[in-house]
Order: structure tokens, then sequence, then C-alpha cells
């Protein structure tokens, strides 16, 4: 509240500042959180447009470049730069970046607006960093009581989905701007609540299953914490989609270590094991005799497509020049390359592996400079989160930590870049007592180290 009088740059000269840019500044600080909202839930927008409507889209959001002007207009607000220690990392990527579209462009021919589709997730990336060395200071317990409104919105609709088996809501505009995708499964349907897809839906209640999870470990919001866990699990179940299923494990025991004192060094490394899970999940699969007839959870068709396509792209991989395994093609996640048996009009091969998509994207150079910065901005994460006691910043940090295994199996997740948004723009000093009505010395406790 103090934010509506009293902006963070006034309040450490110790005077008032007039209303009307204390409104201004707050009215910049809902329009980021919106935006970074819409992109998290992305069926939510075009879903109310379409009750409104009728099924047509009347909207057209850019989240990015509304991002990037309210990160502007802070920084034009506040005045000055925040310290961070991922500003050098953020201008190694924007010095690549800069590189990697001229390259695209003058030497691939690629337009711009292509390029942009296929370089989604490292813009959204340079997005973030961006964003950490703007002072947004955004109050935690705001965000994270939109997000769990927000849960118990999506997984009413989730429940009616799984019960009716029935997609409930539309599944399409009548322009075909907004498509869900894949949300049949043998007859079943997915729960795609308000999302663009089931994967991005059980992703979501990943992220509030690790908050969740945060909230058992500690008083005074242990009940709650016991409650919305199992709702959250139920969310990724209804799904049918194994990937988030593994996800959601995977972030309850990253919350669970990091919030252990015994364990939090070896936390570090949660995302090499979240990688290995990947491996063993994709190997089991191969190896299954029989997967690919069942029509259960264990059904390993779709695995067996993708090991098919991601053979198909690393042979193009293989077969491009010198200078484009380097710096890539600019290659998108659904881009017109088919195989020799498939006809001319045939749907284009999907990826479904981000590895295999950066490569074929920005090249080599590419996902060496990638797998730095997720290696630097998880250690920046890791750090924070297991000094602090904050259930939102846990939970995000715990998220980000499984990245190594949806990349395996489907494309950048994009989401998860998203949620990082959230994690850099609350203030440090509010998220330490989030939402805790106990000490901070309550909550390290020995029983609960």
């Amino acid at each position: 509240m103090n934010d509506i009088v009293l902006t963070g740059l006034d309040s450490a000269d110790g005077y008032y500042s007039s209303a009307e840019p204390s409104f201004i500044t707050l009215l910049v600080k809902l329009v980021i959180i919106m935006v970074a909202l819409v992109v998290v839930v992305d069926g939510a927008l075009p879903q109310l447009e379409m009750a409104i409507t009728g099924g047509s889209l009347f909207l057209t959001l850019k989240p990015h470049i509304w991002l990037i002007i309210g990160l502007v207009f802070m920084l034009l607000l506040k005045g000055r730069f925040q310290a961070s220690a991922l500003l050098p990392l953020v201008l190694t990527l924007l010095s690549y970046a800069i590189i990697e579209v001229c390259f695209l462009h003058f030497f691939r021919d690629l337009d711009f607006s292509t390029i942009r589709r296929s370089l989604e997730y490292f813009v959204l990336i340079l997005i973030v960093g961006a964003a950490s060395v703007v002072p947004l200071k955004i109050k935690g317990g705001q965000i994270l009581g939109a997000l769990v409104v927000i849960t118990f919105a999506c997984l009413t609709l989730s429940a009616a989905q799984f019960l009716t088996n029935l997609p409930v809501v539309a599944t399409q505009s009548s322009d075909r701007t907004f498509e869900v995708e894949a949300y049949q499964f043998f007859g079943r349907t997915r729960a795609f609540s308000l999302f663009g897809s089931a994967l991005q839906a059980g992703i979501f209640y990943s992220l509030m299953g690790g908050i969740a999870t945060s909230f058992c470990l500690r008083r005074g919001r242990r009940n709650f914490g016991l409650f919305l866990l199992p709702l959250c699990a139920f969310g990724c179940y209804a799904t049918y989609t194994r990937l988030v299923m593994f996800g959601f494990l995977l972030t309850a025991i990253a919350v669970f270590m990091m919030s252990r004192k015994k364990l939090a060094r070896f936390s570090l490394f949660l995302p090499i094991f979240s990688l290995g899970c990947a491996m063993l999940l994709i190997g089991q699969g191969v190896r299954t005799a029989g997967g690919a007839g069942r029509n259960d959870l264990a059904n390993s068709a779709s695995l067996d497509q993708r090991v098919l396509n991601w053979g198909v792209y690393a042979k193009k991989l293989m077969a491009e020049s010198p200078i484009d395994l380097l710096f890539g093609t600019g290659l998108g996640p659904y881009a017109p390359y088919t195989m020799a048996d498939r006809p001319d009009n045939a749907a284009p091969v999907p990826v479904d592996n981000a590895y295999l998509l950066i490569l074929l994207s920005t090249g080599v150079c590419g996902l060496v400079l990638l797998s730095v910065a997720y290696w630097r901005f998880w250690t920046f994460l890791h750090n924070r989160a297991t000094a602090s006691p904050g259930h939102l910043f846990n939970g995000i940090t715990a998220m980000f930590a499984t990245v190594p295994l949806f990349c395996a199996i489907s494309d950048p997740p994009t989401q998860i870049i998203s949620m990082l948004l959230f994690a850099v723009a609350v203030d440090p000093d509010d998220d330490v007592t989030l939402p805790s009505r106990h000490s901070i010395m309550a909550d390290h406790q020995p029983e609960l180290a």
C-alpha cells in the first residue's frame, strides 16, 4: 500500500511524492502483472473473448511488446536501474541475439516476423533478464493471491472436463487463431482448463503444487497447503499427460530439498537430476514391448513417433553447412519440413525436443549460450530460494529445475520462462515474510530444518 503514496526511490530518500506518479507506477505494475498472467494462463483471454462474441476474437494482444513497453515505462518512472547479478548475462544474450537476427535475415533470407516466431523463447529470456534490472518491487503477496484465485478457477473447469468427459469450453476460435492442442486421449478429454493445451495446464498445476508443498513445510499455511496440494495433483492427473505428472513430482521434491538445510547443498544439482529422469523416461518408453498398442497412460505411441521425428531432424541438422551448424537456420517448432514418404500438403513434423530445436534455430552457439544462461538463471534463483522462505519464489525456482525434463520431450517451455517474470519482479524484502504469520526464526526451527 505504500506504493500508492510513496515510490521505492522516494522512500529511500525519505520524502513523499505526489499522488500522480505513484498512481501511474501502480498502473504500470498492474499492466506488467496482468500481461505476465495472460502469458502463463494463455487460454484465459481467448476463452473470455469467445464467450462474449460467440466464437471470434476481437483482441490481438502481443504480450512481448506490452511487457517491453511496461518495463520501459517503469524504468522512466523510477529514473534508475536496479543492481542485478544477471546484467552481464543479459548483455551477452542481447549481443548474440543481434548477431543471430542479422545472420538469419541477411544470410538465410528470413523475414523478421518468421525470426520472431522461431526465437520466441529467446525473446522471453531477454525480457526476463531485462526485468531483473528494472526496480519493479512488486508485492509477492499480490501475485500469489492472484495465482491462488486462478488456480481454483482452473481446477473447477478441469474437474468439469474430467467428470463430463467434454471440453466444456470452446476448443478453437472461428478464425482458428486460437486452438487447443491435442485435447483428446483415447476417447478421454484432457482437462486443458483455461490453457492452450493440457501440457500447459499441467505445468501451471505443477507450479502451484510446488507452492503448496512450500506451504506444507512451514507453519501458518500448512493446513491450506495440505488442502491445495492434492487438488493440484488431481489437476495434473486430469490432463492425462505423463510429462507433467513427472514434473509435478520433481517440483515437489525440489521444494522439499531446498527447504531442508541438510539437503539444500544437493539441491543445486536438481536440473541434472531432472535431465536424468528425462533420459530414463525416454529409454523406458522405447524399450517397453507392446507399449504402442495400449490405450492408457502406459501407451508409448507418441514417444515412438517423437523418436522417429528426432531422427528426421537430426539428419536435416547434419546435412547443413558448417556456418548453419554454428548459427542455425531459424527453424521453428512446426516447420514446413516433412519426411520423404509424406505428401507435400501433409502437416509438418513437430520437433518436440527443445535441445534439437535450439540447434536447428540458433545452432551450436545458441545451444551453448542458452545452456550457460539456464545455469546462471538457476544458480541465481537457487541461491535466493535457499536463503529465503518465500513460497512464491521457492515454487518458481522448483519449477525452473524441471526445465531439462520438459525440454527433452517438448518445445522450449516458454510458459516456465514467463513465470520467471514473477520471480525477478517480486520485492526481495517482501518475499521473505510472505505470507506466513510466524517469524523467519520460527520457520527455521530444527524440526523444519
